[in-house]
């Protein structure tokens, strides 16, 4: 799709977070299937959002992590993982404004490509109107690069992570050490018909 095109669905998504925030759950996972080998066997170029009164495992321990890495060493780890990325330029796939596509060098996928910005911004409600215009500049470029690798359309699941809506006092951190990012998870591993499966 063309950025112009997608701008419309970030707004989408930002107006999605700020309703599930009012209507008191405590997480939404805002997340895309492409193609029919991850379970999309209708094309469509909009995502799905899953809702919970409970934190996840997976956001929370990210967060949690993140809390901890800002009270040993004063930064937010997402900020120092990308400057040293950029710095490194060995995993960068593309950049566009301030957003960073780049191979992570923990994937365990083939193809992985992690989504995020250089400076901190704890979820999608605190993106500037040009900051969304870049997001749609960059995220049409990545999946362009997808459908270019095997010549096909290049089928993955992407999710992005985020600040939570609501957060417990049971919890140990806060929304502010958030850092919004986007995983992308593609299936493929040498050409268009040979798939990567998971073991263990």
């Amino acid at each position: 799709m063309e950025p112009k095109l997608i701008i419309p669905i970030l707004d989408a998504w930002i107006d999605l977070y700020k309703e599930m925030q009012i209507k008191g759950y405590a997480h939404i996972q805002i997340f895309e299937n492409r193609g029919a080998s991850v379970g999309c066997s209708n094309p469509h170029p909009h995502c799905q959002a899953w809702t919970t009164s409970r934190i996840p495992h997976e956001p929370q321990i990210e967060c949690s992590s993140m809390r901890q890495y800002r009270e040993t060493r004063g930064t937010c780890m997402l900020c120092d993982y990308a400057g040293l990325e950029l710095e490194k330029k060995e995993r960068v796939v593309c950049v566009k404004g301030m957003w960073i596509a780049l191979c992570p060098y923990w994937a365990i996928w083939p193809f992985e490509v992690m989504l995020l910005p250089n400076r901190h911004v704890p979820s999608l409600l605190e993106l500037s109107p040009q900051e969304v215009a870049d997001l749609a500049d960059i995220l049409s470029a990545i999946t362009i690069r997808y459908d270019n690798l095997f010549e096909c359309s290049f089928p993955y699941s992407m999710g992005i992570h985020q600040a939570p809506l609501h957060i417990s006092d049971e919890e140990s951190f806060s929304k502010d050490v958030c850092h919004i990012h986007f995983h992308f998870y593609p299936v493929l591993l040498l050409s268009p018909t040979v798939r990567k499966f998971l073991a263990g």
